[in-house]
């Protein structure tokens, strides 16, 4: 029974080393997480609505197109 224990514990390990979001990634290169907005105005004053309005147009814009292949 101990040798199937141990087995056990050495898959578990082997599958959790094997999982990496950032195993792939070169030196110097970052995994993206994400973005975010704030937009600040030094001309001129702009409502909060608009400010939502942009922030929204911009989110559309910084959002990355999904994978289209499965492995």
């Amino acid at each position: 029974m101990n040798a199937n224990h141990f087995i056990y514990f050495l898959g578990i390990i082997i599958i959790f080393s094997s999982c990496s979001a950032t195993k792939g990634l070169k030196e110097g290169q970052n995994l993206y997480s994400g973005s975010k907005i704030k937009i600040k105005s030094t001309t001129e004053k702009v409502s909060t609505n608009r400010k939502n309005d942009y922030e929204d147009e911009l989110e559309a814009l910084l959002r990355p197109k999904p994978n289209s292949k499965v492995l």
